[in-house]
């Protein structure tokens, strides 16, 4: 840290680093159909129960 720039270049790849990792982790969820889905929804169906014998 003897360069003497006051940490800029640090801060510097930090964002960088960031808007990596979450360019990269939206990526990952968009092509795993976690977000980007058209139906959000989830459809549970229910077992048909016969009442009668």
């Amino acid at each position: 840290m003897a360069d003497g720039n006051s940490g800029g270049v640090g801060v510097l790849g930090v964002l960088v680093g960031a808007l990596i990792v979450i360019v990269v982790g939206g990526g990952i969820l968009f092509a795993t159909g976690t977000i980007g889905s058209k139906s959000s929804t989830v459809k549970v169906e229910l077992p048909k129960i016969s009442t009668t014998k």
